[in-house]
């Protein structure tokens, strides 16, 4: 299930890159949906992936997932709670899950998409919130350690990555049943996820974090380029997911 961004829920045991959003965000979630997930992975640490983190687990009995760059920030946001640290090659089991940490990447903002975002009238129309995201930036810091999570239960296969692109030296799997691929980040979206997409051969995929939840650092993406790019790939293909 998607929550928004790269929020993913796998059943009612994995949660995934869980954010609340601001309220000039026009995705609206009941937070309390999050109460039955028991074990949080994190992909990395900036600030639309983690920065709920204290607010999601207080009061709540949850483990968090992930590496120590994950760690230190949520740190500075004084979220206190049970933390695993993990990194990449470590795997370990949740309730029938095995869950393999695979070298992962940050997409590259370039250029066109920084002037896009930055050189743009809605930080005047959401000033106060580009403040404060601003402000949360500062301490949610991703220090090069994106993670990606390879999860596998009853023979079935899901690959996880919280951004749009992996690393070029990381022997991945392929093949998976389902890729969750991050659409957002930079001015050539087509290109890059067409790369990554014919190097791990997914079987089908899952598009997230095209949305505008942060405005105004974030935008609505048209996936439709995607789905044919896809479909060039993969001519008989049965299912392309985009919610």
């Amino acid at each position: 299930m998607w929550h928004g961004t790269a929020s993913i829920s796998i059943d009612d045991i994995l949660l995934i890159d869980p954010f609340i959003p601001l309220k000039n965000s026009p995705v609206k979630i009941d937070s309390s949906k999050y109460n039955i997930y028991k074990h949080i992975l994190i992909t990395h640490g900036h600030l639309d992936h983690i920065v709920s983190i204290p607010e999601i687990v207080k009061h709540q009995d949850v483990t968090i997932y992930g590496t120590k760059a994950v760690k230190d920030a949520l740190s500075r946001l004084h979220c206190r709670c049970r933390f695993i640290q993990i990194e990449p090659g470590n795997h370990f089991q949740i309730d029938g899950y095995t869950i393999r940490i695979y070298k992962s990447k940050h997409t590259v903002f370039d250029q066109k998409i920084i002037k896009k975002t930055f050189l743009n009238r809605r930080i005047l129309n959401h000033f106060n919130s580009f403040m404060k995201l601003g402000f949360y930036n500062l301490l949610c810091k991703e220090n090069h350690e994106t993670i990606g999570y390879y999860i596998e239960k009853d023979g079935k296969t899901i690959f996880v990555l919280g951004s749009l692109n992996i690393d070029a030296y990381t022997i991945y799997p392929e093949n998976m049943d389902l890729l969750i691929l991050p659409y957002q980040g930079t001015s050539e979206l087509e290109k890059v996820a067409k790369e990554i997409v014919e190097r791990l051969k997914p079987k089908q995929i899952f598009l997230d974090h095209f949305d505008d939840t942060f405005p105004p650092i974030s935008n609505t993406i048209d996936t439709t380029y995607m789905e044919e790019t896809y479909h060039a790939i993969k001519p008989d293909y049965q299912t392309f997911y985009i919610v």
